[in-house]
């Protein structure tokens, strides 16, 4: 599911999950053991890639909806730890985005220090509310860590996608590379934040990540999400959303 090499001193972990690296409870908990397992290391820094034409496509929406509401708590666990490994993973972290990085799978990329894209068909964006899914508290903070504020209204509240020219004008990644350059660009990053990694960096990020981290408000929010993610009528909508997507392919 999560196959690890390293480059030099960089932890380079590739995504390998099917045609999409979608999101499942037994995929996001390796992706979780893998970080952390990198984070401990001796590696000075982590780059996040894909395999095939997507980074991932985020939440396996067609198990969602075959699964029980006992499924849906299981998974927004095994999300909340992804990101949270990712977010406060001790060392630098890049995402080399290969394709596609949709939902979870951006959350994943904004959890990064940094984002390279691969110049071509790969889109950007968060359309849980077209989907009919809440976000958990982590994951939309994670998002807005990382976006600037006037970008929010079409990426969350609309849930558009944007192309990878649109996602580098919009600041969400920070280089576009061709295809064959996407890995020695992230993992060059990689090692430029490597040299930066020191008792200053650290807490220039927890400056950034602690409040997120710490907030009070996260507990109750989720409370909420949980429910609305254990109901059939959720179940329901994320399946009319599929079939929306059927119909437009």
């Amino acid at each position: 599911m999560i196959e690890t090499r390293q480059q030099g001193d960089i932890a380079i972990l590739e995504l390998a999950h099917g045609k999409v690296n979608a999101l499942d409870v037994e995929f996001t908990t390796a992706l979780a053991d893998a970080v952390e397992t990198a984070g401990n290391s001796d590696a000075a820094a982590v780059v996040l890639t894909g395999r095939g034409g997507a980074f991932s496509a985020g939440v396996d929406l067609k198990r969602l909806v075959s699964e029980d509401a006992d499924y849906a708590d299981r998974l927004i666990d095994a999300l909340d730890r992804a990101f949270e490994a990712v977010f406060c993973c001790p060392k630098p972290t890049v995402a080399a985005l290969n394709g596609h990085a949709i939902a979870g799978g951006m959350v994943i990329a904004c959890a990064c220090d940094l984002r390279v894209m691969a110049a071509g068909k790969g889109r950007l964006g968060v359309p849980e509310i077209a989907a009919g899914v809440p976000f958990p508290w982590l994951a939309l903070a994670i998002t807005q860590s990382a976006v600037s504020p006037a970008q929010l209204p079409q990426l969350v509240a609309l849930g558009e996608t944007f192309d990878a020219e649109e996602s580098l004008r919009r600041d969400f990644v920070q280089a576009l590379v061709p295809a064959e350059e996407l890995l020695p660009r992230a993992v060059g990053f990689a090692e430029r934040l490597a040299t930066n990694a020191s008792p200053g960096f650290d807490l220039q990020r927890q400056q950034i990540r602690g409040p997120i981290m710490a907030d009070e408000r996260r507990a109750a929010h989720d409370v909420q999400v949980r429910a609305v993610w254990r109901e059939a009528s959720t179940r329901e909508r994320v399946q009319h959303y599929l079939d929306s997507l059927g119909k437009r392919s």
